[in-house]
Parts: structure tokens; sequence; C-alpha cells
């Protein structure tokens, strides 16, 4: 039994990874994410490496628990489109708000055995019972869809990004928005 009260070491647990996180995120404005080691983590974060692999086994084990961090807050912001009846471009732009703001999400992203937590950001049972009935998906093509809009977007927002945001946000929320629901017969629409 620990010395102290389990709420206390669960405030501690949460705080250290917090830290640790948030160091990973400002090495990775500095130097992207291939550049970061348990050593520098620990040192930019304030802890040693004990604490670190006491939380976590190795990098990749701390890497995926950030990418599921970050896969979720990209899954909230979709989910409200559908909770909230949000427009699909507003949601679209809020997701490259974040990307302009915090540029290393896309190599988070896009890095090695990143695929996983991103094929599996449509986590709301209900969200994907209702899109399996209203586009008559069965789960492996609701699954293959995600890891296509997943990929081609993230593309994208690399490109985006590796072009230095030149692109107002708005041409792209809208080419992602008639792309993921109209497909190519919706971007010739456009230039009728």
């Amino acid at each position: 039994m620990s010395k102290y009260p389990e709420n206390t070491e669960n405030r501690r647990t949460l705080a250290t990874r917090a830290a640790l996180k948030d160091a990973a995120k400002e090495l990775m404005r500095g130097s992207g994410a291939q550049k970061i080691n348990v050593k520098r983590l620990c040192a930019r974060a304030g802890v040693n490496r004990a604490t670190f692999y006491h939380h976590y086994t190795d990098l990749d084990d701390f890497f995926r628990e950030l990418r599921e961090d970050v896969i979720s807050q990209f899954g909230e912001i979709f989910l409200a489109r559908y909770t909230e009846g949000r427009d699909t471009r507003e949601v679209i732009r809020e997701v490259l708000q974040m990307v302009r703001e915090e540029p290393y999400l896309c190599g988070l992203l896009s890095g090695e055995n990143a695929e996983e937590p991103v094929k599996n950001l449509i986590r709301d049972e209900d969200l994907k019972r209702r899109w399996m009935e209203q586009y008559h998906l069965t789960e492996v093509q609701l699954a293959r869809l995600g890891l296509y809009v997943n990929g081609g977007a993230m593309a994208l927002l690399r490109s985006w990004q590796t072009n230095g945001f030149t692109e107002p946000e708005d041409e792209v929320a809208k080419f992602l928005e008639v792309i993921i629901w109209q497909g190519l017969d919706g971007i010739a629409r456009q230039g009728e």
C-alpha cells in the first residue's frame, strides 16, 4: 500500500505526465520529434529518467500516448459537428488553426507508428452507428473510409505546413469539405 492517499498519487501521476508532455511539445516546436530523447525530455520536464521509466516503457510508448491525446482532441472537434450541429467547414477550420498554432502536430501524427491511433479517430459508438446507417457502410468500409480520409487529410496538412501555411485556411477547409463529402465530382462541379 502506498504511503500517499490514492488521490494524491493520482494527481502526482497526472502532473508528471503533463509535465513530460508539455516538455515534449516545447522540444518538438524547436526541433521536431526526431531529436527528442529521454535525457532531453526529462531535463526539460524537470523529472529524472527513473520517473520517466516508471510511467512509460520507452519513448515509443510515450509518443503513442501523446498521439492518442492529440487524436482525442481532434475526435472531440469532429464529434462536435454531430452533437452540436456545427458546420463541417467550421470544424475543419478549427483543426487547421490547431495545426497552424502547433505545427509539430503534423509530424507527430504522421511519424512512425502513427497509423494505429489515427485509424481509430472515430471512437464515438453512436456516431459510428449513425454513419453506418446513414451511408449504408459496414464496419470494414467505415474503417477504410477513416484511413483514406485521414491519410489524405494528413498529407494535405503536411503540404500546407511545408509551404508555410500560405494558402488561406478557408480555401484549405473548403477543399477538404468538398473532397470528403462530394469526392472528385464535387471538385469538378466547383469549376463549372
